[in-house]
């Protein structure tokens, strides 16, 4: 199994999931259907899907022969990660030197309360 959209375990801001595997070969009967999390999706071997934000999503992937019989169970695929909010922005934000002046001044001190992000957290700050 494979993800064309997104990693495993690394957070996304994209919600349109896009998962693929391979064939499986029944030389018996054949393939009636593959199941994406106990849902249908016929003999297809790509599977489409929009994300709801969240901390872990894991997709299970079964193959069905004609005959009934059921594929073992095979390990899943994820976490997915989704954080379609955005960042409470930082607050109080405090500098020594005064803004749209020149200065020759090298020692530039800032502060400010960070932002929050409840889901995949702050990487960076940028002015």
């Amino acid at each position: 199994m494979d993800s064309l959209s997104h990693q495993v375990d690394i957070w996304s801001n994209v919600n349109t999931f896009l998962l693929t595997w391979d064939d499986v070969v029944d030389n018996l009967s054949g393939i009636a259907e593959y199941t994406v999390n106990d849902v249908s999706n016929g003999t297809s071997t790509l599977w489409t899907e929009t994300l709801l934000e969240a901390d872990g999503q894991f997709f299970e992937v079964r193959a069905r022969d004609v005959a009934g019989n059921w594929c073992p169970d095979q390990p899943d695929f994820g976490p997915i990660r989704i954080d379609l909010t955005d960042p409470q922005s930082v607050s109080g934000f405090t500098a020594n030197l005064p803004q749209n002046d020149w200065t020759n001044d090298p020692a530039f001190v800032a502060t400010w309360t960070d932002g929050t992000d409840a889901l995949s957290g702050m990487k960076e700050y940028q002015f």
